[in-house]
């Protein structure tokens, strides 16, 4: 046994071990296969960013190193192979939109960490507007992942799924005990699939709202000269959210019924959820 367990753990580092070298030299042979392609229409330099790139994205999808290792990758490659100076590919890194989408990350790992998004959530949920309905309940939790998706980006994903696996599990179980079998697979999608694409309609309520929307800004900017405002976006924003949100919820609704249309105990169970939290901390109201 001792043997064989030894000869496993081999192979095992041996396969591990080949895995790490194969994608740690994916990004130079990107770089190479680029370099050397017959490329129509670029010059030397932008071939060589097109090249770097590949190498970075290479990095970045296989992680043999950390993804900030990665992003320093042109910043050292740049200046060896003459495409800019160092100060020039240092300058690259300052920009003021880099330090707007560590900032929103921040904020969003901040409200995570300490439950400030869990209890957003129940204040929506536990309100009168759920009304113990299990439609209510999926509409209402649609809204609530738009609104923090607004504010913290895509990480409210990581905060309202559990609570919506949760409110599924406690449906079912409740109706297991009155001998009522609920259709848990559409329950789980109506929840799931709700709070991803609330998500994703919540990214466009403003600037601030995901990273990729702050980029675009900049780049609008540097190209156009064309400045949007933030109450500017959110007028448009909005109304596209709030439209995605009204148009999901209608198509899930009609695809999946859970074939139950009441949450027992209604909004008392959102309400001793809320209750558990306790009060506001102080990380909490730092972070408000």
């Amino acid at each position: 046994m001792g043997k064989k367990s030894g000869e496993s753990e081999v192979k095992s580092f041996a396969k591990a071990t080949a895995r790490y070298v194969l994608s740690a030299l994916s990004g130079p042979a990107a770089f190479f296969v680029v370099r050397l392609a017959p490329l129509s229409g670029l010059d030397a330099k932008a071939q060589l960013c097109v090249a770097v790139y590949a190498w970075v994205v290479l990095w970045w999808c296989l992680q043999p190193v950390p993804w900030a290792v990665s992003a320093f990758v042109p910043a050292l490659l740049f200046p060896v192979l003459g495409v800019m100076t160092l100060p020039e590919a240092a300058v690259m890194y300052g920009q003021n939109i880099i330090f707007a989408v560590l900032g929103i990350m921040l904020l969003g790992h901040a409200v995570k960490k300490h439950g400030l998004g869990e209890r957003i959530a129940l204040f929506f949920l536990s309100s009168r507007l759920v009304g113990g309905s299990v439609q209510r309940f999926a509409l209402v939790f649609m809204v609530a992942t738009a609104s923090l998706t607004a504010v913290i980006s895509v990480a409210s994903v990581a905060i309202m799924l559990p609570i919506g696996a949760a409110t599924v599990s406690y449906i079912a179980s409740e109706y297991a005990k009155r001998g009522v079998k609920v259709n848990t697979a559409k329950l789980g999608n109506l929840v799931v699939l709700g709070c991803l694409n609330a998500a994703f309609a919540g990214v466009m309520v403003s600037i601030s709202s995901s990273p990729f929307n702050m980029a675009a800004i900049s780049l609008l900017e540097e190209t156009t000269g064309y400045t949007v405002g933030f109450f500017q976006w959110i007028e448009t924003g909005a109304v596209m959210a709030a439209t995605g949100v009204a148009a999901t919820f209608a198509f899930l609704r009609a695809m999946y019924r859970p074939g139950v249309d009441l949450i027992p105990g209604g909004v008392r169970y959102f309400r001793d959820q809320r209750k558990r939290l306790g009060n506001m901390k102080p990380a909490e109201w730092a972070t408000l």
